[in-house]
């Protein structure tokens, strides 16, 4: 089990996580059906390149209200084919709360979840497609995002 900091970096990253959304962009391995996004599936890795953790509470290992903020680059067979932003807040009984936004070529996919602050690597975390924009709008589903290490996750994007 990690330590809550790599944990939240690893869980925000990959949660809100997530990995989402890369199929927009030429490249992306998916499935579609018709014109729209039903029915699509995309493949991504996140790749972390840069985070901060802020401390309200001014614990060593943090506390409810304490936050981590990250960014990550979502590639797909060595190229970079997206970003992601996203935030976590601690809540009680070590649970964290993150939301985060998939930036590709097209329009964007929101996403959240409610994570263990402490999971091993390997773990898988479920995470809603809450909505997006431009060829995403309307979006909703699902993300399996599976942690590799604490910088890097593969994730699988599910529009239904």
């Amino acid at each position: 089990m990690r330590m809550f900091n790599t944990t939240v970096g690893r869980l925000v990253l990959t949660a809100c996580v997530a990995g989402l959304i890369a199929a927009a962009i030429g490249g992306v391995s998916l499935a579609r059906a018709g014109g729209t996004n039903h029915g699509r599936t995309i493949r991504v890795t996140e790749v972390d390149n840069g985070g901060k953790f802020i401390s309200i509470t001014h614990t060593a290992n943090g506390g409810p209200g304490d936050e981590f903020i990250f960014s990550a680059n979502l590639r797909h067979a060595g190229h970079k084919v997206g970003t992601l932003d996203a935030m976590c807040t601690l809540m009680l009984h070590q649970k964290l709360q993150c939301q985060g936004t998939f930036k590709l070529l097209g329009g964007t996919i929101t996403g959240t979840a409610l994570l263990p602050a402490n999971e091993p690597n390997g773990s898988t975390d479920h995470i809603a497609i809450t909505g997006g924009t431009g060829t995403f709008h309307g979006a909703s589903g699902e993300i399996l995002s599976t942690s590799i290490n604490n910088n890097v996750s593969r994730d699988v994007i599910h529009l239904d």
